[in-house]
């Protein structure tokens, strides 16, 4: 399947399967990055030591931004 023939088919995505996808692209953009890796395993540490995000943290990091993908 060729990139046009992807970019057709998210045309025809419903918002909800648009969001799942960009979901699993930005994944797939992570997963290897050992940057991001660190910064999980800063968080489980926090989590671990009985720190937690905020309501405000989750927010910001739940709504997609302006400029595309959440990150």
């Amino acid at each position: 399947m060729s990139l046009t023939e992807v970019m057709q088919e998210v045309d025809s995505l419903n918002p909800e399967e648009r969001l799942k996808l960009q979901s699993y692209l930005v994944h797939l953009r992570r997963k290897d990055d050992p940057a991001h890796r660190d910064e999980l395993k800063q968080r489980i540490d926090q989590i671990h030591a009985g720190r937690f995000a905020t309501e405000a943290d989750l927010l910001r990091h739940l709504k997609p931004s302006a400029g595309g993908a959440t990150e």
